[in-house]
């Protein structure tokens, strides 16, 4: 079950702070933009993107589709096709239909599959909304 499970929750929430602050500490000094700025972007793709979307996504989603007469694995594949589809909008208003298009929905495909591991064998979220946080965050340098 995706969520906030208490097994690794001490460690993970270590881990997401060390992670979140190495993220941005190399947006910082990569992008060049004023702090105010960069401390303001690092919000959004926190809480309105990356939590947002582990806790959509891999917390009620993936798990209403664990709970489904399905393999796990068709469960999860299931959950990538959706999440990528999700995303759709976005890449066609950045990028229209250039052949990285092919490639974006292929990186959000795969990055739930990862996401979706990662959180079940942690039995918590914090390290995919690290990782979705870092991925969204450091694409704008």
């Amino acid at each position: 079950m995706l969520g906030f499970g208490k097994g690794h929750l001490r460690t993970d929430t270590v881990i997401l702070t060390v992670w979140l602050a190495v993220s941005f500490c190399i947006g910082l000094f990569v992008m060049r933009k004023p702090y105010p700025e960069i401390r303001q972007e690092a919000f959004y793709y926190l809480f309105a993107v990356a939590l947002c979307e582990e806790v959509l996504y891999r917390g009620f989603l993936q798990n209403y589709l664990f709970g489904l007469p399905y393999p796990k694995q068709i469960c999860c594949l299931i959950g990538a096709g959706m999440f990528a589809a999700s995303h759709l909008p976005f890449y066609l208003q950045v990028n229209g239909f250039h052949p990285i298009f092919l490639v974006q929905l292929g990186i959000t495909f795969i990055s739930h599959l990862v996401f979706c591991y990662i959180g079940e064998k942690r039995n918590n979220l914090l390290i995919p909304i690290a990782i979705h946080f870092s991925q969204d965050f450091l694409q704008m340098i």
